[in-house]
């Protein structure tokens, strides 16, 4: 099992997300450093 992520796969799995679902109006976060990446941004 993986326990950490990249900030480019975890913008990728958000928009995959986003676009089944739509995105949300709130996105709580840690403060892990994908986070606060400027891939994020």
């Amino acid at each position: 099992m993986e326990r950490s992520i990249t900030a480019g796969r975890l913008v990728a799995e958000l928009e995959r997300v986003f676009a089944v679902r739509g995105a949300p109006k709130v996105l709580r976060m840690d403060n892990g450093p994908e986070m606060i990446s400027q891939a994020l941004q």
